[in-house]
């Protein structure tokens, strides 16, 4: 089982439930990372919910400024976890907690205005997935 961390999940949460007996192991993804099944099956690439990949020093930028920059920074991590997928054999999978460009948010979900980290559908298709 693969858990990625969501936009309601405070640091931690999840984590007991990494720590749980159990016929196939649990793991919890914190942070984005590809998980390889054991005998080789397949990959899941997992993007937890992403808070901001500006790096800190460009805190106080304009939000049209920092939203640029993260998507470079997802550019770049979609890449790296691409590339990991597709050195993998088998079955390639994508499990992310993400904002959809253009989604809106349902009830108890308010749009926090330059908190929330938007991808777009393209950006997917930087990770050769067979099923998102």
């Amino acid at each position: 089982m693969v858990i990625a961390y969501g936009n309601h999940d405070r640091p931690a949460d999840l984590d007991l439930l990494a720590s749980l007996s159990s016929v196939h192991p649990i793991h919890v993804y914190a942070v984005p990372g590809v998980w390889h099944h054991p005998a080789g099956l397949g990959a899941v690439a997992v993007v937890p919910w992403l808070t901001g990949l500006a790096p800190t020093w460009q805190r106080g930028k304009s939000t049209a400024t920092l939203r640029a920059m993260e998507q470079v920074a997802l550019g770049i991590l979609l890449d790296k976890l691409g590339a990991e997928l597709q050195a993998a054999p088998g079955e390639h999978l994508f499990l992310g907690h993400c904002m959809l460009e253009g989604a809106i948010p349902g009830a108890g979900q308010p749009e926090q205005a330059g908190k929330e980290f938007v991808v777009r559908l393209g950006d997917l298709a930087q990770v050769p997935a067979a099923a998102f």
